[in-house]
């Protein structure tokens, strides 16, 4: 996404925005604020928490991570990819496609795994006869 230690909110949202090619007054739309609030926002006034949690629900980020881009919480462990717009990415989710994500990220791991142990091996693939 994302996140920089000093960011500019209104700078953020206006790119942000652009990323979409949305108006202010699409935006205004996708999340249910006035378009003058977001113009307000753009101009500089400091967000609402309401405002904030429109605002992730329109950009489908996870509330805690507009919160870090507000300035409102300190910066995660991990300031492009956390927990939270993990968990709010599967609470989107429906079950079965919860389940195929799992075995997506389950078979990337095997493939990683399978990958460093042929390094490991010193390059030898199974199958490859060694004079």
């Amino acid at each position: 996404m994302f996140l920089a230690v000093n960011i500019n909110f209104s700078e953020w949202l206006i790119t942000e925005r652009g990323k979409r090619n949305w108006s202010q007054s699409e935006l205004s739309r996708h999340s249910g604020l006035h378009r003058a609030v977001i113009s307000k926002l753009e101009s500089g006034t400091k967000p609402m928490p309401e405002t904030l949690i429109a605002l992730a629900q329109a950009f489908k980020i996870s509330p805690i991570s507009m919160f870090r881009v507000a300035g409102l919480l300190p910066p995660g462990p991990d300031d492009k990819i956390n927990f939270e717009d993990w968990q709010h990415l599967l609470e989107q989710m429906t079950d079965a496609e919860r389940e195929e994500f799992w075995r997506f990220g389950m078979m990337k791991i095997e493939m990683r795994q399978e990958k460093e142990k042929a390094t490991r091996a010193g390059g030898v693939k199974v199958g490859k006869v060694v004079s």
